[in-house]
């Protein structure tokens, strides 16, 4: 149960990290190729 919470709060940090990063730096279109569909779909 450790390891489902720990995992699940990486990949929510990852989430915040990419998204802060295609914000800042690069357009929207740019960000929809490397962040992952449901990421793209629900930004």
């Amino acid at each position: 149960m450790v390891i489902v919470m720990i995992s699940l709060f990486c990949s929510i940090l990852f989430f915040t990290f990419c998204s802060w990063l295609t914000n800042s730096s690069a357009p929207s279109t740019k960000s929809q190729q490397w962040v992952p569909s449901p990421i793209s779909t629900y930004y």
